[in-house]
C-alpha cells in the first residue's frame, strides 16, 4: 500500500510566558493539495506554574486564526497535563502555518506549554468527518448527542475518534462523554474540570478513541454524546467533532483499550495500564492515545505517560478531582513516530501513584498506532531480462512495475507467482524462475526487498529512481497482465 500523505512537526521543549499575548509552542507548515481534506491532530502539555485561580490559555491556530481555543484551570501548580484533539483543513494549494500557542489569562502569571505535536493527515474517500461547532447546553445526567455521522462503510475495521471542548456551570459538575456505534457504547470518560471555579470561562478539551468492526453492509451511525454529573447542573459542549478512519487505508493498525475494569493500583513506579504490541514495519506510525485518570483520593498528584519501546513520549502529572473513580480527568497524546527500524514494537499508557493511594487509568481509555506506509516502490527489468521465464502458471504483476522493450521474450503460462507493489513476492515465490538469473534485475528504492529463492539472490540490486507507470507486455500477451 502506498504512503498515506501526512505532515508532522514536534517541539518537545518548553515555552513559558507571563504575557496575555499568544506565544508559539509548536509549528507545522505544509501545503495541502487542492480539493483534498486534511485532519490536523494536535496535542500539548500545559501548566499554570503561577497559581490555581487563573487559567492557562491554549489555542491551535491556522495562519494566525484560532481553530481551537481552551482555558484550563489547574488544581495544583505542579500539574502538567496533556490535552489533544483534531480539526479539518480544506486543501486550496496555499501553504498553511499551524501553530500551538500558550498565553496567561492574567498578566504576570507564569504559564507554560511543552511537548507540542502536530500531524496533518490527508483523508481518503472511505474516511468520514462530521462536526457541530456551536455550544450544546446539557442539564441532564442522561447522555445527549452533540455530533453524529451516518455513512455506508465497507466490511472491516474502523477507528472512531471524538473531540470537543467542555465547560461547566457548577463546582460539582464534571462533564462526561462516550462514543456510540450501531447500538453499542463505550464506558464514560471524564473531562476533569477544576472544581474551584465554574462557568464557561473554563473550557477543557475532551476526547475518545474506539475501534469497531463492520460485519454487514448498510448504513451505520456513530455519535459522540455528553452528560452532566447531575440533572440540575448545566454543562456545555462546543467544537464537537467526529472522525471515522477506515483502517483498510493503513498498512497496519495496532489498537488496545481498557474495556472491562479500571486499571488501578498504588504503585509508586510507572506501571503499564494499557499496552499494544505487534510486529511493525519501519514506516512512520501515527500514535493516538486518549485516556482518563481517577483516584480514591481527591488531591493525589497522579502521573501518567505514553511510552514507545520503553521511551517516554510525554509525561502528564495531574491532581485528581474526587475520591470516586467515576470522576475522571481526560488526557491525550498525538505523535508521529519515525526513525525506528522494523520489528516488535510496544506502546503503553503507564501510571504511577505515591505507593499508598489507589490511582487508576479508567475504562474507555484507548491507544492506536497506525502505519502510514512508505513511498511506493518500483521494480524494473534490465535488457538481460530477455531470458526471464515465469514458470508454473500465470504471473500476476501489479502496481508500479516497468519493463524494457526486450520483454517480448517473457513467457507467461498459468502460474500463481504474484509480485506486488510493496516489498514482497506473494503466494508462490518458487514459481518464479530466472534462466539464467539476469544481473540487471533490480528493485528500486527499497533495501528491504526480498527476492524469491535462488542460489544467485545477490543479483537483485537496489537502484534509485522514481515510481514509473507499468508498461504492459507485448499485445499478444497483454491480457495476462494487470
Amino acid at each position: 500500500m502506498s504512503r498515506r500523505e501526512h505532515y508532522a512537526a514536534a517541539t518537545p521543549g518548553e515555552t513559558t510566558t507571563t504575557s496575555t499575548a499568544w506565544s508559539e509552542a509548536a509549528r507545522l507548515t505544509f501545503t495541502p493539495g487542492v480539493g483534498k481534506t486534511y485532519v490536523v491532530f494536535w496535542s500539548v502539555e500545559a501548566a499554570n506554574k503561577g497559581n490555581t485561580t487563573t487559567d492557562v490559555r491554549l489555542r491551535v491556530a491556522v495562519d494566525g486564526a484560532s481553530a481551537v481555543e481552551a482555558n484550563i484551570e489547574s488544581r495544583s501548580t505542579l500539574e502538567y497535563p496533556s490535552y489533544a484533539g483534531f480539526f479539518p483543513i480544506a486543501g486550496d494549494g496555499a501553504a498553511k502555518a499551524v501553530t500551538i500557542e500558550v498565553a496567561a489569562e492574567a498578566a504576570g502569571v507564569n504559564v507554560a506549554a511543552r511537548n507540542g505535536n502536530l500531524v496533518a493527515l490527508a483523508l481518503t474517500g472511505q474516511d468520514v468527518y462530521a462536526e457541530s461547532l456551536g455550544r450544546t447546553a446539557v442539564t441532564s445526567n442522561a447522555f445527549t448527542t452533540v455530533v453524529s455521522a451516518t455513512w455506508n462503510p465497507p466490511a472491516g475495521d474502523c477507528l472512531i475518534l471524538a473531540s470537543c471542548l467542555t465547560d461547566n456551570f457548577a463546582t460539582t459538575a464534571p462533564v462526561y462523554g462516550r462514543l456510540e456505534f450501531d447500538g453499542a457504547a463505550t464506558p464514560d470518560t471524564g473531562a476533569g474540570h477544576a472544581e474551584v471555579a465554574a462557568g464557561q470561562a473554563s473550557v477543557v478539551p475532551l476526547g475518545m478513541i474506539w475501534r469497531r468492526t463492520v460485519t454487514a453492509e448498510g448504513a451505520k451511525t456513530a455519535a459522540w454524546r455528553v452528560r452532566a454529573h447531575t440533572s440540575n447542573n448545566e454543562i456545555g459542549s462546543t467544537d464537537n467533532r467526529l472522525l471515522i478512519l477506515d483502517l483498510s487505508g493503513f498498512d497496519q493498525a495496532f489498537y488496545g483499550e481498557i474495556a472491562d475494569a479500571h486499571h488501578a493500583g498504588t504503585e509508586a513506579s510507572f506501571t503499564p495500564a494499557l499496552t499494544v504490541s505487534g510486529s511493525a514495519s519501519g514506516n512512520p506510525h501515527l500514535v493516538l492515545a486518549a485516556w482518563s485518570i481517577a483516584a480514591l483520593n481527591n488531591s493525589l498528584m497522579m502521573e501518567t505517560r505514553l511510552v514507545e519501546d520503553e521511551t517516554p513520549i510525554g509525561l502528564s502529572p495531574k491532581r485528581t478531582f474526587s475520591a470516586l473513580f467515576e470522576r475522571g480527568a481526560f488526557q491525550g497524546v498525538v505523535a508521529l513516530r519515525t526513525g525506528i527500524g522494523p520489528g516488535v514494537r510496544t506502546w503503553s499508557v503507564e501510571r504511577r501513584s505515591d505507593g499508598t493511594n489507589t490511582a487508576a487509568v479508567r475504562m474507555g481509555s484507548a491507544l492506536a498506532a497506525l502505519d502510514l506506509g512508505a513511498d511506493a516502490e518500483a521494480y524494473a527489468l534490465a535488457a538481460e531480462s530477455a531470458d526471464l521465464a515465469l514458470g508454473g502458471g500465470t504471473a500476476h504483476l501489479s502496481r508500479g512495475y516497468s519493463g524494457p522493450a526486450s520483454t517480448s521474450a517473457w513467457s507467461l503460462t498459468a502460474a500463481p507467482a504474484k509480485l506486488e507493489a510493496r516489498r514482497v513476492l506473494r503466494t508462490s515465490a518458487a514459481a518464479l524462475a530466472l534462466t539464467p538469473w539476469p544481473a540487471g534485475l533490480a528493485a528500486r528504492g527499497d533495501s528491504a526487498w526480498t527476492p524469491p529463492p535462488s542460489p544467485d539472490a545477490t543479483a537483485w540490486l537496489p537502484v534509485g529512481g522514481p515510481l514509473t507507470a507499468w508498461t504492459p507486455a507485448p499485445a499478444a500477451a497483454a491480457a495476462n497482465w494487470s
